[in-house]
């Protein structure tokens, strides 16, 4: 493989994290050369994971840290002029990426099967929108994944009850109001049967 033009020599991806992991190195007895690599390669493929997971649904999320990878990984064997410390780190960012496609858990495969049946039933009836919520995550999706997690606040909580409360009244009101009409409806009738068997 050539060189990717513009790349020194010198160049390394976790360099600048050498500092936060020196202590880890020094009680390892191994060079910093060796340990930022390990780490830092397996923050930069959880970042992606990250993002990739946020944005898109399993299926595609899973075939695009997948060839993230492959292409990862096959540059830090084959590529030419490359450091021995930047093929450690793209050699660990890439496993860990590639390693992926062999790591669902229960949920992602539910959510893979989803993702094939919106998208195959978009590619048969032309529906766009269809295919797209089988690839990528809706904003609305993201919110409700957010409420979920993150805990409400004391006011928040506050203003759930109270919505809760005036739908229940207003519920109360509907039931009420529908058996003032029954009632009504009910002595009506009761007043023409009582005319008729006087007639």
């Amino acid at each position: 493989m050539p060189d990717l033009p513009g790349i020194p020599k010198d160049f390394s991806l976790t360099g600048y994290m050498d500092p936060a992991f020196k202590y880890f190195a020094e009680q390892t007895k191994l060079p910093i050369d060796e340990i930022s690599p390990i780490i830092g390669g397996e923050l930069y493929g959880a970042g992606t994971e990250l993002v990739c997971d946020m944005l898109m649904k399993g299926l595609l999320s899973k075939a695009v840290q997948t060839c993230i990878g492959i292409g990862t990984t096959a540059y830090s064997i084959w590529g030419d002029g490359l450091s021995p410390r930047l093929r450690r780190e793209l050699l660990e960012y890439g496993s860990h990426e590639v390693f992926r496609i062999i790591d669902p858990k229960p949920s992602d495969l539910i959510e893979i099967a989803e993702c094939i049946e919106n998208i195959t039933n978009g590619i048969k009836s032309n529906d766009i929108e269809l295919i797209m919520q089988g690839l990528f995550r809706t904003p609305d999706e993201l919110k409700e994944a957010f409420e979920k997690v993150i805990p409400k606040t004391a006011s928040e909580e506050i203003e759930d009850e109270d919505e809760d409360e005036e739908e229940y009244e207003a519920i109360e009101e509907d039931e009420l109001e529908e058996d003032i009409d029954e009632d009504i409806e009910e002595s009506d009738e009761d007043d023409e049967t009582f005319e008729a068997i006087e007639s």
